[in-house]
C-alpha cells in the first residue's frame, strides 16, 4: 500500500503525524475537495497541530492515527490519505461523496463524526471522533459468541444509528462487524466508514450498484436489482446472526 508518509512510520509520541518530506503546490481540485473545516472555535490547518500517539490502521491509500491536539490534549482519529495514490486509483469522487455524507450526518451518538478536513501539498486529512475500544469483529473473534442480552443491546444501538442514516436519505451499504466500533468506556456501538454509502435524496430512493461485503449482501444487491435502504436491515440481520452463532449464515466459516 501507499503509506501516508512514505518511508516513515510515525512512532508513538512523535510530534508530526504523516507529513510529507517533499514540497509542492496543492491543486485547485484538491483545495476544493477538502476546505478547512471549523471545530468549535478553532480551525485546524495542519497536522503540525497534533502529536501522534499510535497507528490505528493501514489501508490501500493511507493510514489512520490516534492523535492528541497539542494545545488541548484532546484525542482524535486522524485519517491521512495519499492524494496521488487516490488519483491513480480514481477514488477522488468517492472520497468527495463520503465527505458530503459525513457532513450531512453531523453528530449522532451511534455514528463516528467527521470533525474537520484539510489538505497539505500531498495529503488529504480527515479528523474524526476517536472511539476508545475495538470493533465487533474482534469481539466475536475473541469470544466466539456474544451473550444474548448484550447482543440485543448492541443491535438496538446499531438500529438507532441506521434509522438516523436512513432519515437523512442515505443507504449505508457496508454494514458489517468491522465497521461497528465498540466504545468500551460506554459499552456503545458506533457506525464508521461511509466510503460505500449512497445519498439517494429521498426516503425511498433506489440505486443498483453492486457493492458491499459479500457475506452481508442481500439477494437484491447480489442479483444487480434496484434496491433501497432496506438492504441495510438485511445486513443488520446478518450481524445479529454472527453475534449469536459465531459464524456467517451461509457456509461453515467460523471466527
Amino acid at each position: 500500500m501507499a503509506a501516508a508518509s512514505p518511508g516513515q512510520s510515525p512512532a508513538a509520541g512523535s510530534s508530526k503525524p504523516a507529513s510529507r518530506g517533499r514540497s509542492g503546490t496543492t491543486s485547485r481540485k484538491q483545495r476544493s475537495l477538502f476546505r478547512r473545516r471549523r471545530l468549535g472555535a478553532h480551525t485546524f490547518q495542519s497536522a503540525d497541530e497534533f502529536d501522534t500517539i499510535a497507528v490505528l490502521g493501514t489501508g490501500s491509500f493511507g493510514k489512520v492515527f490516534e492523535v492528541a491536539h497539542k494545545q488541548t490534549q484532546e484525542r482524535f482519529a486522524l485519517k491521512v490519505l495519499d492524494w496521488a495514490e487516490m488519483q491513480r486509483l480514481d477514488m477522488i469522487d468517492q472520497l468527495e461523496a463520503e465527505k458530503h455524507i459525513m457532513r450531512k450526518l453531523g453528530q449522532h451518538p451511534h455514528i463516528v463524526g467527521l470533525l474537520a478536513t484539510w489538505t497539505s501539498a500531498t495529503d488529504l486529512y480527515m479528523l474524526l471522533q476517536l472511539v476508545p475500544g475495538t470493533d465487533l469483529f474482534e469481539i466475536v473473534r475473541a469470544h466466539k459468541v456474544v451473550p444474548p442480552p448484550r447482543a440485543a443491546r448492541y443491535i438496538a444501538q446499531i438500529a438507532r444509528g441506521l434509522d438516523y442514516v436512513h432519515h437523512k436519505h442515505i443507504i449505508y451499504r457496508d454494514l458489517k462487524l468491522e465497521n461497528l466500533l465498540l466504545n468500551e468506556a460506554t459499552d456503545s456501538v458506533l457506525l464508521t466508514d461511509f466510503g460505500l454509502a449512497k445519498d439517494v435524496h429521498s426516503r425511498n430512493g433506489k440505486t443498483k450498484t453492486i457493492c458491499g461485503t459479500i457475506q452481508y449482501m442481500s439477494t437484491e444487491v447480489l442479483a444487480g436489482m434496484p434496491y433501497n435502504y432496506r438492504v441495510d436491515w438485511w445486513c443488520l440481520g446478518v450481524v445479529l446472526f454472527v453475534l449469536m452463532v459465531g459464524k456467517y449464515p451461509y457456509g461453515q466459516v467460523r471466527f
